[in-house]
């Protein structure tokens, strides 16, 4: 039975206490699950209802499109230091200043020159690999000029892509990429008659034979089955998709700050409200206490502290009934600092760098540094071959199209790499005094019989190799004994030629004394 206090409440439209508490309790709950009226940091709620990416299943992102997902990286990327800083150590890492293609044979490493040159690599691949991990795919349509099978790469954004086409048989062969259809308001130059665009995306016929521009591959019965049903009769055109942290049957790619995207949204919110707590508690007051005064008096000698308030460096003087204090809050941020800390470490250690590579030198000493970089050198290393291969796929492109059009000028062994920056960073001076120690240890074995020159080479090949030099040791040893020989003939001739001048200069004067005899 409701008390008379109660009564009184609720006559005059108030809620009770315990009726106030559970509806705070299902409002708390109700943002677990709703998650369609909650404004965020990261993302433009005008465009879509605002929901964690990670709630809801993982495979359908929390019931977002790809689009949406795009965009969070994008928008995260813009907003957050720790994202932009990731994609930056990535990025110089992988590629640094050192990317060229290379070829064994002059003629194509011209025509792969010129390809790099025309297309600007150097400048763009600094962008192409940074957005390779920040949206998970990149697209570029490849244009081949039909005379001499020069290529020329455009680019489009991932964002246009409606979806990734896969072998009806065999997810794991892309196909097709289907771009979204153009719709709005179309510059007056562009095309408005073409709406629907279909790439078919460079592929070997039958797995064999060289790369293809979809003009000279050979279509399966499905494919024309593909494009009518867009309103095709042949494709748009070709291009080159890569796609990265995608599992065998994902069509498509995904950002590597996907899975940390709440957790950095949350760790900024987080120290946000920390500065702002932290420029509260640098905030004082004075305080004044007036023993036994009345409020009168108490009035009085407020007014006057106001008006005549003590000055810097002056001399404060009051009886015993005053007494002067300063009061700043202590908002004990302590706890909040270390749960900042904490999912810090989390991002960081979500996308693999660790803690000292984002500034904290001070938690750390050279040696465990070097101890913690090793799994971020690794997967490095494993990102860096996916970057190598995929500039080796544009390269053999390059070169399959040139051979078509008739410019084959060079030899049938020549091959294609691509040179890039070494991934670790190695103490040339351990590595150096290591090395001068292994020589000494090496030449005195030998002399000893206990290896031969063939095991101390090999031997010395794996130092060089730490070096960032290969060195086929047998090869190495042929080489030296050439040179060798070389230059033990040389040094015969030169002797060759000094006793013959001085044999010349010793006959000189015996002539000179016959003519004159």
């Amino acid at each position: 039975m409701a008390t008379l206090k109660q009564r009184l409440i609720e006559r005059l439209g108030g809620v009770l206490p315990s009726i106030a508490s559970r509806r705070a309790s299902e409002a708390y709950a109700a943002g677990f699950s709703d998650g369609n009226d909650e404004p965020a940091s990261s993302v433009d709620n005008r465009s879509f209802g605002y929901r964690r990416l990670s709630a809801g299943s993982v495979k359908d992102f929390g019931g977002l499109d790809y689009s949406q997902v795009l965009n969070t990286a994008w928008r995260i990327y813009l907003m957050s230091p720790i994202a932009r800083r990731y994609l930056q150590i990535k990025r110089d890492y992988e590629i640094g200043r050192g990317v060229a293609p290379l070829a064994t044979d002059n003629m194509l490493q011209a025509l792969l020159d010129e390809f790099w040159t025309l297309n600007q690599m150097d400048q763009r691949l600094s962008d192409y690999v940074l957005q390779f991990h920040l949206l998970g795919e990149q697209l570029f349509p490849a244009f081949v000029r039909a005379t001499d099978g020069q290529v020329r790469l455009g680019y489009i954004d991932p964002a246009e892509i409606e979806r990734v086409i896969t072998h009806p048989d065999n997810v794991l062969e892309r196909w097709a990429v289907v771009l979204k259809e153009q719709r709005g308001d179309l510059d007056p130059w562009t095309r408005q008659e073409r709406r629907q665009r279909v790439y078919r995306i460079v592929r070997q016929d039958s797995g064999r034979g060289p790369l293809l521009d979809a003009r000279q591959a050979t279509l399966e019965e499905w494919e024309a089955v593909l494009l009518k049903a867009f309103g095709l009769s042949e494709y748009t055109g070709t291009c080159m998709y890569f796609a990265r942290n995608a599992l065998s049957n994902q069509p498509r790619g995904y950002s590597d700050l996907l899975q940390v995207v709440d957790w950095i949204d949350q760790a900024e919110q987080t120290l946000f409200a920390l500065a702002e707590r932290e420029n509260y508690s640098s905030y004082f007051v004075g305080d004044v206490t007036v023993a036994g005064g009345t409020p009168e008096e108490i009035e009085r000698r407020a007014t006057e502290i106001r008006q005549r308030p003590p000055r810097k460096g002056s001399f404060n003087v009051h009886n015993d009934r005053e007494t002067w204090a300063l009061s700043a809050p202590d908002l004990k941020q302590q706890p909040s600092i270390e749960t900042g800390n904490m999912l810090l470490t989390f991002n960081l250690g979500g996308l693999g760098l660790p803690r000292h590579w984002y500034g904290f030198g001070d938690e750390t000493n050279r040696a465990t540094a070097q101890a913690q970089g090793d799994p971020t050198w690794r997967t490095m290393e494993h990102d860096q071959d996916e970057i190598k291969n995929l500039l080796l796929t544009i390269l053999q492109f390059v070169r399959d199209q040139a051979e078509i059009a008739g410019r084959r000028l060079w030899v049938d062994t020549a091959g294609i790499d691509v040179q890039m920056p070494e991934m670790t960073a190695r103490d040339l001076a351990i590595t150096a005094t290591a090395a001068g120690a292994l020589a000494t240890a090496l030449i005195a074995a030998q002399e000893q019989g206990w290896i031969t020159r063939v095991t101390a080479a090999e031997t010395w090949a794996r130092m060089q190799a730490e070096l960032g030099v290969e060195v086929n040791a047998e090869q190495e040893l042929a080489a030296t004994e050439a040179e060798r020989e070389r230059h033990d003939l040389q040094q015969q001739q030169q002797r060759n030629i000094q006793w013959t001048q001085m044999l010349s200069a010793a006959q000189r004067p015996l002539a000179e004394f016959g003519q004159t005899g």
